[in-house]
């Protein structure tokens, strides 16, 4: 079985929130039929979204061999994998991420991205609340300037997107889509748990009492105060070890490349056809293991994009 969420298309007049959508528990066949049948554009759509494919036992009959090495990461493993799959009208709410960068890989479908740079004034907001993610309070589709100022990327298959640390963005399929993703950790990442775990904490005090519906993203776990003062002690303790430096504001200065192509700034699409190869007809896929802990391998893996 899994878990869908079920919404209407993302139009100007509203800030969509991932609470407005319904959520329901499907077999994974079923599913699959139902996104594979024609949909018009009025109703809702149907996600599979932000799944973890090593906590989804029922995919892994399906995964063909897949390997992140084609960027530089060897030894990535599905852990650290995450797969999308929906039908048209299928969004997440513009969104910044905390840690890392994030590698996104078109299967099938095409992704409507529009980003934004992390200094955008995207009035940004913590509740709801979701570990991890900055959401904005603005209807930036009722907004002809946020609108015209947006880096508008349509991902199509076998290409794959680099989007560089606490970019704003929003995402929609723009028909029957199959994705999957990495988070690429960084050395900063340590700095952002501790003001992460800091965060926790406040939110969690100030609406303590609160029904969690009206201020936690579904899907999101509270911890009590005493977890929450934990947490925040463990990544305290992270950045103590050493090896963790203060967060940059540009992740150009963790993927400077020369070689005639300047200074990363913005994201990067290029064509990943070994990615796209290596997937069979099935819908739902697989992958293999890694991780990143500094500069030289980000450098590679922002250059083999480049390349």
């Amino acid at each position: 079985l899994v878990r869908v969420k079920t919404g209407m298309p993302y139009t100007a007049g509203r800030v969509p929130k991932e609470s407005d959508c319904e959520y329901h528990t499907t077999n994974l066949q079923k599913f699959c039929e139902t996104i594979l049948a024609p949909c018009t554009a009025d109703e809702k759509f149907q996600y599979l979204s932000y799944k973890h494919l090593a906590e989804t036992s029922v995919l892994k009959d399906y995964l063909p061999p897949f390997s992140w090495s084609w960027i530089g990461l060897p030894t990535r493993s599905i852990a650290e994998t995450t797969l999308w799959l929906g039908t048209r009208g299928s969004f997440t709410p513009v969104h910044k991420d905390t840690y890392g960068c994030n590698i996104h890989v078109q299967i099938e479908g095409r992704k409507e991205w529009l980003l934004w740079p992390p200094d955008y004034n995207m009035a940004p907001t913590r509740i709801p609340y979701e570990e991890s993610s900055v959401f904005s309070s603005i209807d930036v589709r009722g907004d002809a300037g946020v609108m015209s100022d947006a880096v508008r990327i349509v991902l199509c298959p076998g290409e794959a997107l680099f989007v560089p640390k606490h970019w704003w963005h929003l995402v929609t399929c723009l028909e029957t889509s199959l994705s999957v993703n990495t988070w690429v950790e960084l050395p900063c990442d340590g700095v952002d748990r501790v003001r992460e775990a800091v965060t926790r904490l406040v939110v969690c005090g100030v609406m303590e009492g609160k029904e969690e519906g009206s201020w936690v993203n579904p899907g999101e776990s509270i911890g009590d105060q005493k977890e929450n003062r934990e947490l925040l002690a463990r990544a305290v303790a992270a950045v103590g070890q050493g090896g963790v430096r203060q967060a940059p504001h540009n992740i150009s200065e963790w993927c400077e490349i020369t070689a005639g192509k300047g200074v990363v700034r913005h994201p990067i699409v290029r064509r990943a056809g070994a990615v796209k190869r290596a997937f069979s007809a099935d819908l739902v896929t697989k992958l293999v293991d890694g991780i990143v802990s500094d500069e030289e391998t980000m450098n590679g893996i922002v250059g083999k994009l480049l390349s």
